[in-house]
């Protein structure tokens, strides 16, 4: 069987992709039993999964009942390390293999949706609800477990005592059969729209949209796809691509986007529908919003930053200038961004400087938020290994 990690992972265009829910091949391979009943009657069995496609292959383990319903995670250690044990006597393991490109998809029970990751998963990225592997299986998956345990068990039927009978589920000729119908059972995988790898824990995931959970561990992407932005602007902006005032405008743009998307989660909390109401609009490309965050969840966006507070008001309030006034000093931007410079009517030159010194305080306001954030949403520690 061959085995390789995904693809590089980066962050998704803003612009729509034909990599968008693209439908992702099955890896292929076969389920080899081997079954022998002794004299007695007393059916015994061992699988094996190949794979001979040049394509990657990883596979993951379940428990199910013999009707073909999932009921538990198999966790399948290093060689001479024993399997956990079966929820309940009668489970069979099942083996589940991933698509071409080396994921696996899913669906939450919860919301619905789906998404697909490296690995065994334990939260939505999309509603957080909390689960194991077994219950995030897609519909395809679970026509899958019903014909694999069903095939083993006709096997065994048409097996005689004293005998031994070979069966085989070819996922190959099932990939391969060109124009040929595929069965229930075949599951490909579909491709989304962010591939992330988490900071946190290295897990692949590949979700719709552009923030989410980590499937493994429950990190929320929004820092590091911010930090990856921001890093494009910065080398725009050095590669004369880019002036310093649209610099200004994205950077601002995607600060507020990471924070609005934070702040709807948190919203997602018990609270009184105002305290909701004021959160859900508010909106970062203002200084304003540290104070929202602090009376709301105590959360210090600012925090180590009492000397930026007054370059960040300044900043904030050229982002505006930028974006809705031509570029040019109104009264409102004198009397709300402190700046001494420049008089009324001036059109206002930005700095290289300015703009890459807004970028990093972005980063570190987005650092204190995911710090706090992240206190309310904690991250999910595994209790098995892989």
């Amino acid at each position: 069987m061959t085995s390789s990690e995904p693809a590089e992972l980066g962050t998704a265009s803003a612009a729509a992709s034909p990599e968008d829910f693209r439908e992702i091949a099955h890896s292929g391979g076969k389920i080899i039993f081997d079954i022998s009943v002794d004299p007695d009657g007393r059916p015994k069995f061992r699988v094996t999964v190949t794979g001979s496609r040049p394509v990657p292959m990883k596979t993951f383990g379940i428990y199910a009942l013999p009707q073909g319903i999932p009921f538990g995670d198999l966790y399948i250690g290093g060689i001479g390390q024993p399997w956990n044990p079966a929820p309940h006597p009668s489970c069979l393991p099942v083996f589940i293999a991933s698509d071409s490109e080396g994921y696996f998809g899913h669906q939450c029970p919860d919301c619905g949706k789906y998404w697909r990751s490296g690995t065994l998963v334990r939260v939505c990225p999309y509603c957080r609800g909390h689960g194991e592997a077994f219950q995030f299986l897609t519909p395809a998956h679970l026509a899958y477990v019903r014909h694999y345990v069903r095939t083993l068990f006709n096997g065994v039927k048409a097996t005689q005592p004293g005998q031994s009978n070979q069966v085989t589920i070819d996922m190959d000729a099932i990939v391969d059969g060109a124009g040929v119908p595929k069965p229930d059972f075949y599951y490909p995988g579909t491709s989304q729209q962010t591939r992330f790898k988490c900071v946190r824990c290295q897990v692949a995931n590949d979700i719709r949209g552009r923030y989410g959970f980590c499937s493994r561990c429950g990190w929320r992407n929004n820092l590091a796809d911010l930090q990856a932005q921001i890093e494009i602007v910065r080398a725009d902006m050095n590669a004369s691509h880019l002036a310093p005032e649209e610099a200004v405008k994205r950077i601002v743009s995607v600060f507020d986007a990471c924070c609005r998307d934070w702040a709807a989660q948190l919203a997602t909390l018990p609270m009184r529908p105002r305290r909701r109401k004021e959160l859900l609009e508010t909106l970062f490309h203002g200084i304003d919003a540290a104070d929202v965050l602090k009376r709301t969840f105590d959360i210090e966006l600012l925090k180590g930053m009492d000397h930026e507070t007054g370059f960040l008001r300044m900043m904030f309030q050229r982002r505006h200038v930028f974006e809705h006034e031509g570029g040019v000093a109104t009264h409102r931007y004198l009397s709300e961004s402190g700046d001494k410079s420049i008089t009324e009517g001036t059109l206002i030159r930005e700095t290289r400087e300015n703009a890459h010194r807004l970028a990093g305080c972005g980063v570190r306001m987005a650092t204190n938020f995911e710090a706090g954030f992240h206190e309310i949403f904690p991250v999910v520690e595994d209790q098995e290994a892989e």
